[in-house]
C-alpha cells in the first residue's frame, strides 16, 4: 500500500466499501475517466489483474484492516 499516493489509496478504499466509479466520481468531484485511471494505476502498482483483482484486495483491506473510506456515509 505504500506504493500508492493518497489519492489512490482513497479511491481504493472507496472500492473496498463497494461503491462503484460513478459513484466515487460524484462523491470526490471528479470525473469517471479520472477514476477509472486512479484504477489503472491502483492494478499497476500492486500487480492487480483488473477489476475483479481490484475489488477483492480491496474489500480485505476495508475489512482485514479497518481502514473505512474517508466521508463515507
Amino acid at each position: 500500500m505504500d506504493q500508492l499516493s493518497g489519492r489512490e489509496l482513497e479511491i481504493f478504499q472507496w472500492f473496498g466499501a463497494g461503491r462503484t466509479s460513478r459513484e466515487i466520481a460524484i462523491s470526490l468531484h471528479l470525473s469517471i475517466k479520472t477514476i477509472e485511471a486512479h484504477r489503472a494505476n491502483i492494478c499497476q502498482k500492486l500487480g492487480l489483474h483488473g477489476a475483479p483483482d481490484l475489488l477483492r484486495q480491496a474489500t480485505y483491506f476495508v475489512q482485514d484492516e479497518r481502514h473505512p473510506p474517508t466521508g463515507v456515509t
